[in-house]
């Protein structure tokens, strides 16, 4: 698609991973006009350097789309870790190995405009309520199923952050006490039970498993329990009982009228999707979970949504996105 070059309001949204870059242009009506994914692996520790190929890559792709630096009046990265809103500083992503750093100098250097920052699952549940399964809804709440389980949470229209910029952290609810250690620090937080990685983990600790070949992956896992596997079936089921408490204390603290699963493992309806909800509506409150008015589902906008949700910041800002 071309002929953008008139565009008001184009804009470059950033989804910035623990191996790669999904970069895309939009217009002003959310439309994704060019988009491309860049390799980052070889010098993500290089933060600098990072910056000045994502720098470079963007303004490719905006050439590709009939964009030109003028024509581009926002530009927004999801961050997967903590940022400072204020500072505009990416204060610890993990999966990175940056703590503390600015990338505004590159980026107004290379592009003319520095990024706003976001978490990346906050920027997912921005979309998918724009564009995606919470369109139309007053609360939104979005979690992202992966290495860890991000949260963003869209109140009427706008991201909440709480008053310290840490609302949404659902995957550090405790669900065990004194239970399986987690990243954060704490023990049985619910991302150590219901996460791709706790998944993983659980399969490889099974005796019974040892000789069929190494399991990377929470996919391998959800193939085994379809194919009748009841060890994996037995992994799944106890990750769905704990999204669905952890779930259940959202819907009844937030009241939301919608609930996505995002990420790989939401494409998995029968054995996970399917059964969190019907844990959700069995144990929630009653007027929480109305026939007809709650909704959970599955995300529609796939693996562009916090790329998507960056580029269309400029919708859900508040003084702590």
């Amino acid at each position: 698609m071309t002929a953008a070059a008139g565009t008001e309001r184009a804009s470059v949204g950033i989804d910035l991973g623990a191996s790669k870059a999904n970069i895309g242009v939009l217009d002003d009506s959310g439309t994704i006009l060019a988009k491309a994914r860049l390799d980052i692996r070889a010098r993500k520790r290089d933060t600098s350097g990072t910056a000045e190929l994502i720098c470079a890559e963007a303004a490719r792709i905006m050439a590709e789309a009939g964009v030109g630096p003028a024509d581009v009046g926002f530009i927004g990265m999801g961050v997967p870790g903590t940022i400072d809103p204020n500072a505009n500083l990416i204060v610890f992503a993990p999966n990175l190995g940056w703590r503390d750093v600015s990338v505004d100098s590159v980026f107004e250097k290379l592009l003319g405009r520095r990024p706003v920052l976001v978490q990346d699952a906050r920027a997912a549940a921005l979309a998918e309520y724009l564009q995606g399964a919470g369109v139309g809804a007053q609360v939104a709440v979005c979690l992202t199923l992966g290495t860890g389980i991000g949260c963003g949470i869209i109140m009427g229209g706008r991201i909440y952050g709480g008053a310290f910029n840490t609302a949404g952290e659902i995957g550090h609810v405790v669900v065990e006490q004194d239970g399986e250690p987690c990243q954060c620090g704490q023990r049985g937080c619910l991302e150590a039970y219901a996460s791709g990685t706790a998944i993983v983990r659980a399969a490889r600790n099974v005796e019974a498993w040892s000789g069929r070949g190494s399991i990377d992956k929470a996919e391998v896992v959800f193939e085994r329990a379809a194919a009748g596997d009841l060890e994996a079936r037995r992994i799944i089921d106890r990750a769905v009982r704990y999204l669905g408490m952890g779930i259940v204390s959202i819907v009844n603290m937030l009241s939301p009228d919608v609930v996505i699963i995002s990420g790989g493992m939401c494409e998995q309806e029968a054995l996970l999707v399917s059964p969190v909800r019907e844990y959700v509506t069995r144990r929630a409150y009653g007027a929480a979970v109305r026939p007809g008015a709650f909704r959970l589902e599955k995300a529609r906008l796939g693996e562009d949504a916090p790329m998507i949700g960056a580029a269309l910041l400029y919708h859900g800002l508040n003084d702590r996105a």
